[in-house]
């Protein structure tokens, strides 16, 4: 039968033409690029049904019109569109180049593509018109995939960024945020003096949350999950946050009463109700209202799966403004990473993208409803915890609880001088005896002159000399078990100490922290030291 085929055709031209006809119908209209044939004035004699769906118009209504029509001179940014100029309408033969430009489809939507033109070895009709094949590809997809990936190259720029400045960075915002709280301390601090240093705590503490915000947004910052109450969380927040959005706004606060827990790392929650003031603040500055609540619910199976979650209990926060609201282009790129509406240097375009990942991070998600001139409100799921919330204590309670801190022999290990002076000057004025050392090294030589008399290690996981604050503290707590010990970072780079500190519960002060918080922490520590003690003097 093959014999028989090929003899046929090469023994009849006009079967033989038919079938190269056939051939070349099936392949044209079997292409996955869009090809369409147009003679010299550009009128189109071929539109195949790849270029049906890129224009989205059938061949019917394209065939006999103008190329134009979807590839309009005027879209080029460098002059007239090269796709319909180049070596079309002209009587000498071009070679075929490839085109990058902009079409339009038929109802209107303008698309990136890339094309081939080029002049056919055939001619049509008695006046013989050259032929033109131009073949074409959308790349829109494409075009997505490259600005996903670029915005991946920032994202990896910022994290180096970020990680690079972020223990330097934060060592200095402790000394701002720490000497700020001692002056406050102060009987000597006039009213008028202590509103003005409580504005630089203020600043420093958002210098802070900005700087967490990047090693979050970098996937550099280690999260701690615990047992929280969302609205002991948000009435805390409170206080800055009528601060941060002005005397313009008003802020009402609508919390459950249930006071549901959910297990979240509490500073990252406070990360995410600063962005969402942040931008509501933003959005009305003529003035309006913030409103926040907390609501038990149970979400429904398809919303659930909607966000890849599974269904349950809950509890939402919502966070609503009566601004300018969103057009649903606008709300359809909000959680991009660098999107934003705002003018130049008045936004990175990083604060939502970061509310979505710190939500993923703890297995919940951020929905955002928004119309123009109604204000918006965005609304995350944080899954309900199956334990009760631990008692966070409010500034005032840190305080009460600091006083009753005395009588502890700490070894402070901090190679930045300015901090270790400035914990070196808290601790002790709190009545503990206190030792010292800048590295892993120094430290070392302190330990063997002190170790039988210390109580508690309070140590930066980042040290010179070698080691780190992690192995100095494995290492004495071999020589001396009990000993207690608290880390403190501005930033930990190493995978290690990332995956030490997430897996082993151990205490980890963030800097910047309130003194406050490092006082109750030491003398929980000292206690817990104190009670093991007396347990072991017991007689069994």
């Amino acid at each position: 039968m093959a014999d028989d085929r090929i003899f046929i055709l090469d023994d009849n031209p006009a079967e033989r033409a038919l079938v190269e006809r056939e051939l070349l119908e099936s392949i044209v209209n079997s292409a996955p690029d869009a090809i369409v044939i147009v003679d010299e004035s550009r009128r189109i004699i071929l539109f195949n049904p790849a270029a049906e769906q890129v224009f989205r118009c059938s061949a019917a209504a394209a065939l006999g019109g103008s190329l134009d029509r979807f590839i309009p001179p005027g879209l080029s940014q460098t002059g007239p569109n090269p796709a319909t100029t180049l070596g079309i309408g002209g009587p000498q033969s071009q070679p075929r180049r490839l085109i990058v430009s902009t079409g339009r489809r038929a109802d209107g939507e303008e698309f990136p593509f890339e094309a081939s033109v080029s002049q056919m070895g055939i001619q049509m009709g008695i006046a013989g018109r050259n032929l033109f094949a131009v073949n074409l590809r959308d790349i829109t997809r494409r075009r997505e995939l490259e600005s996903q990936l670029l915005q991946a190259q920032k994202v990896e720029t910022f994290g180096l960024l970020a990680g690079g400045i972020a223990h330097d960075f934060n060592n200095i915002i402790s000394l701002v945020i720490g000497y700020s709280e001692l002056l406050m301390r102060e009987e000597c601090c006039l009213p008028a003096g202590r509103s003005y240093v409580q504005q630089i705590n203020d600043a420093g503490r958002r210098a802070a949350a900005l700087t967490r915000q990047l090693l979050t947004f970098s996937r550099k910052e280690t999260m701690r999950f615990r047992g929280e109450s969302l609205n002991e969380i948000v009435a805390n927040l409170a206080h800055m946050l009528r601060r941060i959005i002005g005397e313009h706004i008003g802020l009402e606060l609508e919390l459950d009463p249930a006071n549901p827990a959910v297990r979240v790392d509490a500073a990252m929650v406070e990360q995410v109700l600063m962005n969402l003031a942040v931008n509501a603040r933003d959005a009305m500055r003529r003035g309006g209202q913030l409103r926040i609540a907390t609501l038990a619910l149970t979400v429904e199976t398809a919303q659930a799966l909607l966000h890849g979650r599974d269904p349950g209990p809950y509890v939402a926060l919502k966070v609503s403004d009566t601004g300018t609201g969103m057009t649903p282009e606008v709300a359809a790129r909000i959680f991009e990473p660098f999107f934003t509406t705002k003018a130049r240097g008045k936004g990175t375009g990083l604060g939502l993208s970061t509310v979505q990942h710190i939500m993923r991070e703890h297995s919940g998600w951020i929905e955002a409803t928004s119309e123009p001139g109604m204000g918006a409100t965005f609304t995350a799921y944080f899954p309900r915890a199956l334990v009760a919330s631990s008692a966070r204590s409010t500034g005032a309670n840190h305080a009460a609880v600091a006083e009753k801190t005395r009588g502890g022999s700490i070894f402070v290990i901090e190679d930045e001088a300015p901090v270790r002076d400035l914990l070196v000057r808290v601790l002790t004025g709190r009545g503990h005896k206190v030792v010292s050392a800048e590295s892993a090294d120094a430290a070392l030589r302190v330990w063997e002159e002190n170790r039988d008399n210390l109580d508690l290690l309070l140590t930066d996981i980042v040290l010179p000399g070698g080691m780190s604050g992690r192995e100095l503290a494995a290492q004495f707590q071999r020589q001396r078990p009990g000993i207690k010990v608290l880390y403190m970072s501005g930033y930990i780079n190493d995978a290690n100490d990332r995956e030490f500190m997430r897996q082993a519960q151990h205490q980890l002060l963030q800097k910047p922290f309130p003194l406050d918080q490092l006082l109750k922490l030491v003398r929980e520590l000292l206690d817990e030291a104190r009670d093991a003690e007396q347990q072991h003097k017991l007689p069994a």
